[in-house]
């Protein structure tokens, strides 16, 4: 019986978290589905020879992570072709749990860039005062990251990116993204570039 409440209780949140922030657009937000080497839904970033990525053990939730490793500037890793429709403006919230791998690197320039691209037709619809991106220093421990960007309508896809801000090299576990639409939100952690 106890283990039935704990259930209960479980899904009871699940759906509570659910209907308060609306749903995640995400494919295999929590990188715990694989397949030939590759986490479904994920990508490297548009130059693919600036990063790498491998599943991984070390786990903010679940079993695995993506190990992204990025040797030159903008390399990361991303998720095209959301789907997502808007007609009139609303928040669009991300956040994600990310963990540098190691602390021997230069904290100064350990920048990752978190980016959120709007398209319609096939474009990118830019926003003018670049609140769709927000760039901050990595820490040894997991921590959770967030941006809340206005969408700018007419909207038929998303895109979002993780990818390195700066030229030196790093590596990074990332872990747990969710993005949801209407969800109000403020920005945290994370400076605007």
């Amino acid at each position: 019986m106890k283990e039935l409440r704990i259930t209960l209780l479980g899904i009871g949140l699940v759906f509570l978290f659910s209907f308060a922030f609306g749903a995640n657009l995400l494919t295999n937000p929590d990188f715990e589905e694989w397949a030939d080497g590759q986490a479904v839904g994920w990508t490297t970033t548009v130059s693919p020879q600036n990063a790498t990525y491998i599943q991984d053990s070390e786990a903010h939730l679940g079993s695995s992570s993506a190990k992204v490793s990025a040797t030159a500037a903008y390399g990361g890793i991303r998720q095209e072709h959301i789907a997502y429709t808007a007609t009139e403006s609303e928040p669009l919230t991300l956040t994600c749990w990310i963990k540098d791998v190691t602390d021997t690197d230069d904290p100064a320039t350990e920048y990752v860039r978190l980016l959120l691209t709007e398209w319609y037709q096939g474009g990118p619809v830019y926003d003018v005062d670049a609140t769709n991106q927000v760039a901050d220093t990595l820490a040894t421990e997991w921590t959770q990251y967030t941006l809340v960007a206005d969408s700018t309508p007419p909207i038929d896809e998303l895109e979002i990116q993780f990818g390195l801000y700066q030229t030196d090299a790093i590596e990074y576990y990332i872990d747990d993204v969710v993005l949801t639409a209407g969800a109000d939100s403020a920005v945290s952690d994370w400076s605007l570039y």
